[in-house]
């Protein structure tokens, strides 16, 4: 299951990277964030490593966060990542609610 995931993982960022290729702004840096519940999983520690490490090599600014477990810590984190102009935002969400509301925050600012 892992190699699944790491490979979808890298799939997704070097499509977005080819793609961003395809934009008029060539000094536009490609902006990931990875946004994830709690340190507690070690799981999530090793996702979040291995995709900022892949994603860093193919030229991309990569923002790691963690929320503590705590949704409205998470949403305030998710909010200022949104700030910073992100194009994609990888997200473990603390519960469903928090998932949904982060969403609609994002699209709010698209």
């Amino acid at each position: 299951m892992k190699r699944v995931l790491d490979q979808i993982i890298i799939i997704s960022v070097l499509s977005l990277i080819i793609l961003s290729g395809c934009s008029d702004n060539s000094s536009s840096d490609v902006k990931l964030a990875f946004l994830y519940s709690s340190k507690v999983t070690d799981r999530f520690n090793k996702e979040s490593n291995f995709f900022k490490h892949a994603a860093e090599k193919m030229g991309a600014t990569v923002y790691v966060e963690e929320a503590d477990n705590n949704e409205v810590l998470q949403y305030k984190k998710a909010l200022a990542l949104i700030d910073k102009d992100i194009d994609v935002l990888v997200l473990i969400a603390v519960n469903k609610n928090t998932a949904a509301a982060i969403v609609r925050a994002a699209k709010d600012n698209n």
